[in-house]
């Protein structure tokens, strides 16, 4: 039956177009107004920075290409800036940030995240600290992605 066909195949696609990663995370503290500079461990030519909309879902940020930092449109210019061609400044911490950041390099169409960064909220009178390790490994699938 070509109905029965079509829907088997497709399913079967779908399964195996899904790439899953697993991705370390780092948390940084910070409290509002300040801001936090996430080092991606990897220094590309081509690094993207994404982050978590939504529960996972990952929205572009932006790109570094060349040496030049290219912010996706929709976003505020002075709420993101890269600093070093593996470095992304988060200016003026607010509530709405607190959440997942990731970092990675494009490898063919999709994006392999190397790095995540969950900024959360500090208690009053600590300083920005980064701490590997802390979290179980991360699971996302390549189709929860927006490219830029």
């Amino acid at each position: 039956h070509p109905t029965w066909f079509f829907s088997r195949y497709l399913c079967v696609y779908l399964v195996v177009s899904r790439q899953i990663e697993t991705v370390m995370e780092t948390e940084m503290k910070a409290s509002l107004g300040q801001n936090v500079t996430l080092n991606c461990s990897i220094i590309e030519q081509n690094l993207w920075w994404h982050m978590e909309v939504h529960g996972r879902l990952r929205a572009c940020i932006g790109r570094v290409m060349g040496g030049v930092f290219y912010l996706q449109n929709a976003l505020p210019s002075a709420k993101y800036k890269s600093l070093k061609m593996n470095q992304l400044m988060v200016t003026d911490i607010q509530q709405e940030d607190y959440r997942l950041y990731f970092c990675g390099r494009r490898r063919d169409d999709n994006i392999n995240f190397t790095d995540a960064f969950r900024i959360v909220p500090s208690e009053s009178g600590l300083q920005i600290k980064g701490v590997k390790g802390q979290k179980a490994a991360l699971v996302f699938f390549n189709d929860e992605l927006e490219m830029c």
